[in-house]
């Protein structure tokens, strides 16, 4: 997920046989020279160890690990389940964020998706609209997406998307909701910096259109 720009990165994971195997690669990087990567040292801990050194040339950097039975030593984990929820940073030579990502879940991961219809709120200035609210999870790929579908609401103000965040209190994600799509894998973060779709489950949520309440529910 890009800090600021058009930078775009990935980081593969894959354990097959007696190998385990992981790549960082990331492109469109605003300048050339020495990177660094950085893994958080718990999830959602906030404080990071350093990773592996990236060079960085024509905007392209690239990284590999690899071990035989066990996660590459510069992780500091015996597991891959002790990753998820983890943040990657990279890091541009004078320390600024230029990328970051969390670490899906690995082991066991499945395909979801779900598409809820709402009706309006009792009371709403718009009975005849419609909204449908998109929930899926590649389990392979550890990609999620989050999509809201509003139809027939009136002209005028945007339409917003608020969502309970950690303290329990419902927050504006700030952006035009009435057509809206977030999607990890093009490098859309997901609201609050939760790693998958599981860490808005249970989440009340309102969509509205300036101060009135069009829809409301909980995320599943």
């Amino acid at each position: 997920i890009d800090a600021a720009g058009s930078a775009k990165g990935k980081m593969a994971i894959k354990a097959g046989g007696t190998k385990v195997a992981m790549k960082i690669a990331a492109s469109g990087l605003p300048s050339d020279g020495e990177y660094t990567t950085h893994l958080e040292t718990e999830a959602g801990s906030d404080t990071y160890s350093p990773l592996a050194r990236i060079p960085v040339v024509k905007g392209k950097g690239k990284l590999a690990f690899s071990a035989q039975g066990t996660v590459p030593p510069e992780f500091g984990v015996e597991t891959l389940t002790a990753l998820e929820g983890r943040r990657v940073e990279i890091r541009k030579p004078g320390g600024d964020l230029a990328l970051w990502l969390v670490i899906p879940p690995m082991q066991g991961a499945t395909d979801i998706k779900r598409k809820l219809t709402l009706l309006p709120t009792p009371g709403s200035p718009a009975p005849d609209a419609t909204a449908a609210l998109g929930l899926a999870f590649k389990g392979s790929k550890g990609s999620s997406k989050l999509s809201l579908k509003v139809k027939k609401a009136p002209e005028g103000e945007p339409i917003t998307l608020w969502i309970e965040n950690d303290g329990g209190v419902l927050a504006d994600l700030g952006r035009d909701a009435g057509n809206l799509k977030i999607d990890t894998k093009k490098g859309d973060p997901l609201p609050f910096g939760v790693a998958t779709l599981a860490g808005l489950s249970g989440r009340a949520f309102e969509i509205r259109q300036g101060a009135e309440t069009l829809f409301e529910g909980t995320i599943p």
